[in-house]
């Protein structure tokens, strides 16, 4: 990256002042905007801290997010441990305690293996990565906590069975009664 800043830079024509950089690890991509004056007075350091910079703030935000779910999620499962005559307060600090540890694990990883594996695109790895497929933004299921039963997919999977079993006898094409 840094001789091609360093050609924006000696290039009169131009005026610009900032540069966006591309590191991909063969299935994310980063644009990472780095000062051009900056970066040729550090033969390219700065962008490298920069980089650093934005990917542990992007990898953060991501897994924040879903740690907020998750949260939720917990606060919502935790109320039926009343019912099991369990204090629901400390079931949710313990419980909040080990998702915000896997949370610490999951960034550190990540962070990891995206700083050791990033590389700046050249045309035919561009390509590669834009032609994988990119995951669906579709929301997670999550799983209920264990302890905890979810009476309306136990509802929907007894009459799913109930139907499969009033179907047997009947003859196809012909209405039956159920």
């Amino acid at each position: 990256a840094h001789p091609v800043i360093q050609r924006v830079h000696d290039d009169e024509k131009n005026d610009f002042k900032n540069i966006l950089v591309p590191f991909s690890d063969g299935r994310k991509t980063l644009q990472v905007g780095a000062d051009i004056e900056q970066s040729v007075l550090t033969e390219g350091k700065s962008v490298l801290d920069t980089l650093e910079k934005a990917v542990v703030l992007a990898i953060i935000d991501q897994h924040w997010k879903e740690h907020l779910r998750d949260m939720d999620d917990l606060r919502s499962n935790v109320q039926h441990a009343r019912f099991e005559q369990k204090d629901p307060l400390l079931i949710y600090k313990f419980e909040s305690y080990e998702l915000f540890q896997k949370l610490v694990q999951k960034v550190n990883a990540q962070v990891a293996s995206f700083l050791m594996k990033c590389t700046i695109p050249t045309g035919a790895s561009a390509q590669q990565v834009r032609q994988t497929p990119r995951p669906s933004s579709t929301p997670r299921v999550h799983e209920q906590k264990a302890g905890v039963a979810n009476t309306a997919e136990q509802g929907v999977a007894a009459r799913a069975a109930a139907t499969q079993g009033g179907m047997a006898g009947r003859m196809p094409g012909r209405p039956g009664a159920i």
